[in-house]
C-alpha cells in the first residue's frame, strides 16, 4: 500500500510518502509527478519518514524530480530517509546528488 498527503507551508510544497512505492504505486507517484512539473513548483521537500521500501521505477521517479528541479534551479530536499531507503540510495550512488536532510523540521526551517 502507497500513499501520498500534501500541504503547504507557506510556499513550500511538501509530500509525505507513506508505504512501499513499487511498480505498482509508482503510477500513483508519476500522477504527483506530472502535477509538481506542471505548476512549475519552486521548492519541494519529500517526506520520507514513512516510506518503507522503493523499486528501481520508484528511483526513476525519484531521478525525474531531481532532474526538472536541477536544471530551474529550483529547491528540492528529502528528509526522513530510514537506514533502508537511505541504503537503497546510497547503493544506487544518488546520495551525491540528492539534497538530503535526516530531520525534516530542519529541512523546512532551512528552505524558508
Amino acid at each position: 500500500m502507497f500513499s501520498i498527503q500534501q500541504e503547504y507551508i507557506n510556499d513550500i510544497k511538501v509530500l509525505h510518502l507513506d508505504g512501499r512505492i513499487d511498480t505498482k504505486a509508482t503510477a500513483h507517484l508519476q500522477t504527483e509527478v506530472d502535477v509538481i512539473i506542471a505548476e512549475d513548483t519552486n521548492k519541494l521537500i519529500v517526506d520520507c519518514r514513512q516510506l518503507s521500501y522503493v523499486s528501481s521505477t520508484g528511483i526513476r521517479m525519484f531521478l525525474i524530480l531531481y532532474r526538472f528541479f536541477a536544471s530551474k534551479n529550483k529547491k528540492m530536499v528529502l528528509c526522513g530517509l530510514n537506514k533502508v531507503i537511505d541504503n537503497v540510495f546510497d547503493i544506487a550512488g544518488l546520495k551525491e546528488i540528492f539534497n538530503i536532510d535526516s530531520d525534516c523540521k530542519n529541512a523546512i526551517k532551512n528552505m524558508l
